[in-house]
C-alpha cells in the first residue's frame, strides 16, 4: 500500500513537472510556424524595455533638477541671513587682519613724524650755523634718518659755528 502511494505521488510529481515544462516553452517561445510573429513580439519587447530606459533615465535627470534647486534655494537662504555677504565678497578674509592694518598704519605714522621731526633739525642746523643749501633738507625730507646721518657727517667735517 505505501508504495502505490508513493507511485502515485511520483507520477503526479512528474506529470506536474511536464506541463509546466510545456507551459513555459509554450509561453517564452514563438510558435515555430509564425517566424514574423516572433519577430514583431521581439521587436515590441525592445521598444518597451527602451521606453523604460528613457523613463528610469527621465526620472534620474528630474531627481539631479531638483536637487540642484534644493541647493540654489538654500544658497538663496543663506544670502537672506546675511545681506551684507553680497556687498564684501572678502569680508571674512580681512576680519582677521584689521589689527595687523591698524598696526601698518601707526608705523606709518610714526615714521612720517620722524622724517618731519629730522627734516626740520636739519632746517634750524642750517640756519644755526649759516652754512649748507636747501638740498639737505630735501634729502632728508626724502630718505629720513638716512638723509639725516649723512648730513651729520659731512657737518662733522665742517668748521664749527661761530657765534
Amino acid at each position: 500500500m505505501k508504495t502505490r502511494i508513493v507511485g502515485i505521488g511520483w507520477m503526479t510529481a512528474l506529470l506536474i513537472a511536464g506541463q509546466l515544462a510545456y507551459g513555459q516553452e509554450s509561453q517564452s517561445a514563438p510558435r515555430p510556424e509564425d517566424p514574423l510573429r516572433a519577430i514583431e513580439i521581439r521587436h515590441k519587447q525592445l521598444d518597451i524595455e527602451q521606453r523604460q530606459a528613457e523613463m528610469h533615465f527621465n526620472n534620474e535627470m528630474r531627481k539631479v533638477q531638483l536637487e540642484q534647486k534644493h541647493m540654489e534655494l538654500g544658497r538663496d537662504r543663506q544670502m537672506q541671513q546675511t545681506p551684507d555677504a553680497k556687498a564684501c565678497p572678502g569680508k571674512d578674509y580681512w576680519r582677521g587682519h584689521h589689527q595687523t592694518m591698524k598696526h601698518f598704519c601707526g608705523l606709518m605714522l610714526i615714521c612720517m613724524v620722524v622724517h618731519i621731526l629730522l627734516t626740520i633739525w636739519v632746517y634750524l642746523d642750517i640756519r644755526h650755523r649759516n652754512a649748507g643749501s636747501g638740498l639737505w633738507i630735501v634729502i632728508t625730507l626724502l630718505t629720513g634718518l638716512l638723509g639725516a646721518l649723512v648730513y651729520a657727517v659731512a657737518r662733522l667735517g665742517d668748521k664749527p659755528a661761530q657765534p
